[in-house]
Order: C-alpha cells, then structure tokens, then sequence
C-alpha cells in the first residue's frame, strides 16, 4: 500500500528529520520507478522497436521496387542514430516519474515481481523480439484454429478495453507518422502549417483501415504472447489490469511510449531525403 514518510519530532532534531525524510522519500520515489523500469519489459521494447522500424521501411521499399539492399543501409543507419534507446528510455522514466504516484508504484511493482507478473513480463518480451515474429507467423494459422470459439478468443475483447492496445497502437502510430510526413515535408520547403493540416488529412482519413489492420495484428500477437497461460492466469493479468492502479500505469506508459518516438519520428523524417539522395 502507500508508504508515507510521517516524521514527527519535538526536539531540535525535527527540522533535520524533516528535511531528511524528504530527501530519502525521493530517493525512494526513484528507486521504485527504477524498479519499474526494471521490471517491466519496457527496456527491452525499446531497444528492439528500430529493428522492426527497419522491417517496415524494407518492406515499403520492396513494394515500391527497391531491391537493392545497397539503397537502403544509409535508411538503416539512420534509424539506429534517431532511435537511440537511452534517450527514449530517459523520456518514459521522467514521464513514469512524474504521473505515477508511490501508492500506484507500489501497486505495480508489486504485480510485476509476483510469480505470474513476472511470468507475463517474460512472455511479453520474448514476444516483442524480432526473432519472434517467424515463430509467431508460423504458429498463427494453427493458434487460431485452436482457440476458434474458446474463452480464450471471446476474451481478447476484454483483453483489447482494458488495456487499451488497440486504441493506443493506432493513436501511436498516427502520431509518428504524422511526425515524420510533417518533417519531410517541412524540410522540403513546405510551411509547416500547410503540411501538419495536409497530412493530419490523409492519416485521419485512413483511421478506420489502419485500425481494423493492427486489430488483426494484436489479436494474432496476443494468442502468440498468451498461448501458454491457462483462463484462470489471464484472468488474474486483466484483474491487475482493471485495478485503479493498473489503469494509471497503462496510460502513463502508452503515453510515455508515444512521447518517446515523436521525436525520434521528426528526426526521421528531416534526414530520410538525404539518405535516400543519390551520391
């Protein structure tokens, strides 16, 4: 539960035990988001998101016929320098630390060091891993056939509203895209305005496409990450998930995720004509 520093004193030594407790109560307010972090899977989710960044933009090139592998390692350089983890990594502990109150790290940490917690925590990085997706594309005709009408199926819609993946996800990835089409067109002698309300246009337009897409996507990838949880265990994860304290550490994390990649998305897009400029 909630750990307050209460120092009373009537002694001389009560300013120093004051000033003291505060010192030590922030320090433990790092420590507990450090602990966090920790635990969480979030460092290893960063540190892999460039390598799928990189499948993205190869497959976009190969559908618009560049083949040559050549062409596109100056895109690969770039994406390792703009999506650096420690900075985004940084940005997300400061947000954590600023949204999330001891009581609700407290509550969090707790989940995320229990058996079960950690268990999950451990799937769900297995799963975030580039290696993962062969495995995942090869088990998913098999992992929907096998949960087709189960409990396992029908609770992906509880699943997809408490935690909100999918609403997230698009949010997320219209921002980033937003991000870079605005700052390739900005540098390319586009007034910003005109090119934030051009883009903003398109993507709003595509919402309802883009949505059924990573719907499918979330849907294969939670059979995927959960296949080996019985009902009971993903129950218990969408109990935690439901708590108040659950609620405020998903949309603090989602939102420190999506305010991590805006920047590097910008960066993004400024450098992406100049990789892609011949000589």
């Amino acid at each position: 539960m909630s750990r307050f520093f209460h120092l009373r004193a009537v002694s001389w030594l009560a300013a120093f035990c004051l000033f003291s407790g505060s010192l030590h109560a922030s320090d433990a307010h790092a420590q507990r988001v450090q602990t966090l972090m920790q635990h969480s899977g979030v460092k290893e989710a960063i540190t892999a998101f460039p390598e799928f960044l990189k499948i993205g933009i190869h497959n976009g090139a190969a559908q618009a016929g560049m083949t040559d592998a050549s062409q596109l390692e100056p895109l690969d350089k770039l994406v390792d320098t703009a999506w650096a983890p420690e900075p985004a990594l940084a940005l997300i502990e400061k947000v954590l630390s600023e949204r999330l109150p001891d009581a609700v790290l407290d509550d969090v940490n707790r989940w995320l060091m229990s058996p079960l917690g950690a268990r999950i925590t451990r799937m769900e990085v297995a799963a975030s891993q580039v290696s993962a997706i062969p495995d995942m594309e090869t088990q998913a005709p098999a992992l929907v056939k096998r949960f087709k009408g189960s409990a396992r199926e029908k609770q992906f819609e509880v699943f997809d509203r408490v935690t909100q993946s999918t609403a997230v996800a698009v949010d997320t990835a219209m921002a980033v895209q937003l991000a870079m089409s605005v700052a390739m067109l900005t540098n390319a002698g586009q007034k910003p305005e005109v090119a934030y309300e051009q883009v903003s246009e398109h993507i709003e337009a595509n919402r309802f496409m883009l949505r059924g897409m990573i719907t499918q996507q979330i849907f294969l990838s939670y059979l995927y990450t959960y296949r080996e949880l019985t009902d009971e265990e993903l129950h218990s994860y969408l109990e935690f998930a439901r708590t108040d304290s659950g609620q405020k550490y998903l949309h603090a994390m989602h939102q420190a995720m999506k305010e991590a990649m805006i920047k590097p998305a910008r960066t993004l897009g400024q450098e992406m004509p100049k990789a892609l400029a011949p000589g």
